[in-house]
């Protein structure tokens, strides 16, 4: 945490640059610490919300964060506090952005395989710490991976745990959350899930770096919804003609719709694929 000595509150001690997300009803800003300069990206939530799904979810997004900052794949938490009726969550200024911005830096909207491949493992082995320590983040996809470059190479920071869970090993959570275009089926059909929903939504994730769309995608929510549920996955576009079938069979397996033979976050990086050198 850093000192707020000399401010009358917290929040006074950062001065608010610009607007980095006001697509949901949790703002991020960007902003400078007033005393050391370094740059930040601040949350704001509601309290009442932040405490009913902290009590919810058995864990608070700070907290479930905060447990894995020396995992290296993961947001950099800098503090926690409320001020009036919000609490604001402070973490480390990645100045690229998320995968998204990343991509279109590269000028590119998907990667090669290779690419893809070296990107990708780093937040599977994320992931897959988070599942270990009973932690699951139910909100995975493009806008919550940020990309932070170190010696010219792509270092994913998994960010985002408003929706994250604490569970215990055999346990489910029967409460609808993430995005649809990423949501797993029992999550669409209102059933209970558990970590495997999350491998869901890093399929599709993987699925859409490879041919720069997700594999189920209606005219709206409700159709989306139903693709994910009832069509089979496809492999028909051009790209996938020079895919490798090792690659088509983790995402096959990642997306398999019955989560009870879908594979873990620790078997998807057991995967033959991710050993392959081209």
């Amino acid at each position: 945490m850093l000192s707020a000595q000399g401010f009358e509150n917290q929040l006074d001690q950062y001065e608010i640059l610009s607007t980095l997300s006001s697509t949901s009803s949790n703002p991020v800003s960007l902003a400078v610490h007033r005393t050391i300069g370094i740059k930040v990206a601040i949350k704001s939530v509601k309290t009442k919300d932040y405490v009913r799904l902290t009590m919810e979810n058995g864990v608070s997004e700070a907290g479930a964060m905060g447990k894995f900052q020396k995992n290296n794949n993961t947001a950099y938490l800098i503090e926690e506090f409320s001020h009036g009726k919000l609490t604001y969550i402070v973490t480390k200024f990645v100045k690229t952005g998320d995968l998204l911005c990343y991509l279109e830096g590269l000028g590119v909207d998907r990667l090669s395989e290779s690419d893809a491949r070296q990107l990708f493992k780093q937040i599977v082995t994320g992931v897959a710490e988070y599942h270990s320590a009973g932690i699951v983040h139910r909100d995975i996809k493009h806008l919550n991976i940020l990309i932070s470059i170190k010696s010219g190479k792509p270092i994913p920071k998994i960010t985002d745990f408003g929706m994250a869970a604490r569970l215990s090993k055999d346990q489910m959570i029967t409460k609808v959350a993430g995005t649809i275009s990423f949501m797993a089926p029992e999550i669409v059909m209102d059933e209970p899930s558990d970590f495997k929903a999350d491998v869901w939504s890093l399929g599709v994730m993987l699925y859409a770096l490879i041919c720069s769309g997700v594999p189920f995608s209606g005219v709206d929510r409700r159709a989306t919804g139903d693709l994910i549920v009832n069509k089979d996955l496809s492999f028909e576009k051009p790209v996938w003609k020079s895919v490798s079938p090792s690659c088509k069979d983790l995402i096959a397996h990642m997306l398999d719709k019955d989560q009870v033979t879908r594979l873990t976050a620790q078997e998807v990086l057991a995967h033959p694929w991710f050993s392959q050198n081209q």
